[in-house]
């Protein structure tokens, strides 16, 4: 028998090599008992000497599907993106990959609440970091060690799911076990993720069926976004796991432009409203692949954020970085857990005044302290996470310290 018969070498090679370091794969390997010969290759072995050699002496000791499995726990992301591509057409799939011709034979009657608790979640997950990468639904059958669970079924919970939340993007114009997926947009993406992890801790989304009273409730609402739908589910997770990890890392540059009010001498910063959010925040934003540097996402944001009546130029201002602050919450925008990496700096402008566009505000410090500023009557968040602590060795009580951007006085 051909040891590697049903695997595709090149996929699994480029599998391995793009899911790890060669560090990661000798450390990973190394602590597992099937896999400790690792240790007899030197140190100097590069990644892709490490991975023939692992997928040769896995198809020497039949350990391919254990290998395959191994990655998949270490690098789920990667190995959904390589799935459907890793097995090759025709060939009988380990366990629990089963083909076509043989998933009749599957009784799932014997399976237990657990097992089929435990394909439902892999079923998530595998969607869920699959990115924009489509997945064949017949790939997302999980890898087990004895048996498997018939397509019926998993199609059974995709169509669950998808009746629900609508949260797929299916294409089904080839057979339906071919049919493949993938999250519809990036917040449905985040929203199976958030999923998944319910069902790793076996938090139920949602509880206390006996209280009664809904009548002055405004949580019908949260039904009409996803996002707000997403921000309940995250919230909820919080409340049950006080070290709970972000599921999405973002780097965000914030530029502080702040000046003295004419009207009584009061700092104000200049911040903007966040439609999506519902919030004032400092000027700045998420840093894109294309920025060429931290500097540049600042001018891009200065442009993008900053009236255009303004017509700032490079030479108009200064950018002095301060300091570097990471913070956790849910995203107003999102609603998804997001650990925030947050780059600030300060902006000196050669100009004594700006011109404000109708989201744009002047808010006070005492505004910013307090977490809400009024506009026409209506109070309003203020997002304070960089704003209300030191920024920097330089400047330790914060605003307070950090000289005015502006030459002149502001007026509102």
């Amino acid at each position: 028998m051909d040891a590697f018969s049903g695997y595709n070498r090149r996929v699994f090679r480029e599998l391995l090599t793009e899911a790890f370091t060669a560090g990661e794969l000798r450390r990973i390997c190394g602590d597992t008992s099937e896999f400790r010969e690792i240790r007899q290759l030197p140190q100097s072995a590069g990644l892709g000497e490490i991975a023939d050699f692992l997928i040769e002496y896995s198809g020497r000791k039949l350990l391919l599907a254990e290998l395959e499995k191994l990655v998949k726990e270490n690098n789920p992301r990667q190995y959904w993106r390589c799935a459907s591509q890793l097995h090759q057409s025709g060939t009988k799939l380990p366990a629990g990959h089963v083909s076509p011709d043989d998933r009749a034979s599957y009784d799932t009657s014997d399976f237990s609440l657990e097992s089929l608790q435990g394909l439902v979640r892999e079923i998530v997950q595998g969607i869920a970091v699959s990115g924009d990468t489509p997945i064949a639904l017949d790939r997302l059958l999980p890898i087990r060690e004895h048996g498997g669970f018939s397509l019926g079924l998993t199609a059974g919970v995709v169509t669950l799911l998808q009746q629900l939340f609508d949260p797929l993007a299916i294409d089904a114009s080839e057979s339906w076990p071919k049919a493949s997926l993938r999250p519809r947009s990036e917040i449905a993406g985040y929203f199976l993720q958030s999923l998944g992890q319910f069902l790793d801790h076996d938090l139920p989304l949602v509880s206390n069926w006996e209280r009664e009273g809904a009548g002055a409730s405004r949580l019908h609402q949260v039904l009409d976004s996803g996002a707000q739908f997403l921000y309940s589910m995250e919230r909820k997770r919080q409340d049950h796991d006080a070290d709970m990890l972000p599921i999405r890392q973002l780097e965000v540059v914030v530029a502080i432009i702040k000046a003295r009010r004419a009207s009584d001498g009061e700092p104000v910063v200049l911040m903007r409203l966040d439609d999506d959010a519902g919030q004032y925040q400092a000027i700045g934003g998420k840093v894109r692949p294309s920025d060429r540097s931290l500097s540049a996402a600042v001018k891009r944001e200065l442009i993008e954020e900053i009236d255009v009546r303004n017509q700032l130029t490079g030479r108009d201002y200064r950018l002095n970085k301060l300091t570097d602050l990471y913070d956790s919450e849910v995203s107003n925008t999102t609603g998804i857990y997001t650990n925030y990496h947050l780059h600030i700096f300060h902006v000196t402008i050669d100009r004594p005044s700006l011109h404000l566009g109708h989201l744009d505000k002047w808010v006070s410090l005492s505004d910013i302290r307090n977490g809400k500023t009024q506009v026409d009557g209506c109070w309003y968040p203020v997002l304070t996470r960089c704003l209300t602590g030191p920024l920097g060795s330089r400047y330790p009580r914060g605003l307070e310290d950090l000289p005015f951007s502006l030459t002149e006085d502001v007026v509102e």
